[in-house]
């Protein structure tokens, strides 16, 4: 029989968990400091809901089951119908952290099963939203270890006036998004060469690569948008400025980017993309998608942001490796030196787990050398004796595996150095 997990998918054994749970865990704890609710939807929807809204891309990729089923791709799609089926006060502001599904095949880095974190703001049109969404995601990503990530900004509204402009019909204009959308993968000879072969003119091919290419500061991009495109891109160009100026408060800049496209068809106006550093790439992107929620029932604007979390723990997971991290939850192992001694080693346990300091007792009734064996290959970076000595002043040895030392000390003692070194 053949047990390996199936295509696409993985196991996560504890050392990948530790660093998976953690990530989470911090994600999560600056989510929740910025006032998002946490929301929790099904694996499976209706076949109907999920083919909404994604394009034919994203429907090709669905996990269909039985009955009229599949698997969600993403977290966007379910947030749209519980906010068309419930009342909220707005803005609603959730966030999700959970697994979606997409049947592609899987490469590198890429897996049909995989984490999402997300965080939205239903029920506001405006730019402060925005700015609100890239602060969190900034702040987050500042928590991860990564402090200088870049923020690209775009507003789909200046494509969709750049589309109109050079002439494109509306049936092209998403053969069109989808080319531009592998900027930074391909070089922009390709993406013109794939345009042309999708019936768009040469002389649209050449306006759209020009216009893309322009590189300058927010305020030239902007001024550079409205000369190019005049009255079709007022409106986009006015968003532009006001999500710049609204993250202004925040005490950073998006740099605005016109070849940035994010692929999914029901963007509307803002989207973002969030580098970690200029060598790691994309760990985040997202963007306004006004349209959506109304078509589950009471239109609603919405715009959101999702965390790479598949690729940032991928990165975390190289550091943990590079800095010797083990796959151990616990702080020490307590060893008795003979059987009638785990007694005592039971209410020393019970006493520091009530202090938040994790640890583990011999389960095996092994004796002390096998115990130490067994503490070492699991990582812990304690072992605390007990046998006679220390049971009759009351006290344990506390020996620090990497250094070697040891001391004899009360449980009050072990505690305070243990939540000490928790802390670091």
């Amino acid at each position: 029989m053949d047990y390996t997990v199936p295509k696409g998918m993985r196991d996560f054994l504890p050392a990948q968990m530790n660093v998976r749970l953690d990530t989470m865990q911090k994600i999560e704890g600056v989510f929740r400091s910025f006032g998002y609710l946490p929301l929790a939807t099904p694996a499976i929807e209706k076949l109907e809901v999920l083919q909404k809204k994604g394009g034919d891309e994203i429907e090709g990729q669905i996990f269909q089951i039985e009955g009229g089923m599949g698997l969600r791709f993403d977290l966007t799609v379910p947030l749209s119908r519980v906010v068309a089926s419930n009342s909220f006060p707005l803005p609603f502001k959730r966030y999700c952290i959970a697994p979606v599904w997409r049947r592609e095949e899987p490469q590198k880095g890429r897996f049909r099963e995989f984490f999402q974190a997300d965080i939205d703001v239903v029920g506001s049109t405006s730019p402060r939203c925005e700015a609100e969404l890239l602060a969190c995601a900034k702040f987050a990503l500042f928590k991860l270890g990564f402090p200088a990530p870049k923020l690209m900004l775009n507003n789909r509204k200046v494509l969709n006036a750049l589309a109109q402009k050079t002439g494109i019909p509306q049936e092209k204009q998403n053969a069109m998004f989808r080319a531009l959308d592998k900027v930074g993968k391909q070089t922009l000879e390709k993406i013109k060469e794939e345009m042309i072969m999708k019936g768009i003119s040469e002389k649209a091919a050449s306006e759209i690569e020009k216009f893309i290419s322009f590189s300058g500061t927010n305020e030239k991009t902007i001024s550079f948008v409205k000369k190019t495109l005049g009255d079709f891109a007022t409106e986009g160009a006015n968003e532009l400025e006001a999500v710049v100026n609204a993250c202004k408060l925040y005490s950073f800049e998006p740099e605005i980017s016109l070849s940035l496209v994010r692929g999914l068809d029901y963007y509307t106006g803002s989207v973002f993309e969030i580098s970690a550093s200029e060598e790691i790439g994309s760990v985040a992107g997202g963007g306004r998608y006004d349209n959506m929620v109304g078509t589950y029932g009471v239109p609603s604007p919405a715009v959101g942001i999702s965390l790479g979390i598949e690729r940032l723990i991928a990165l975390l997971e190289e550091k943990k490796k590079s800095e010797g991290a083990t796959s151990a939850v616990a702080q020490l192992f307590i060893a008795n030196a003979k059987p009638e001694f785990f007694e005592y080693a039971v209410e020393i346990a019970w006493a520091l787990r009530q202090k938040g300091i994790n640890c583990e007792l011999d389960l095996l009734e092994r004796n002390l050398r096998k115990q130490f064996d067994y503490a070492n290959a699991s990582g812990v970076a304690y072992i605390a004796i007990v046998g006679e000595k220390e049971k009759a002043a009351k006290k344990l040895t506390l020996r620090d595996l990497k250094s070697g030392d040891e001391e004899l000390c009360s449980i009050e003692e072990a505690i305070k150095k243990l939540q000490g070194k928790k802390s670091h």
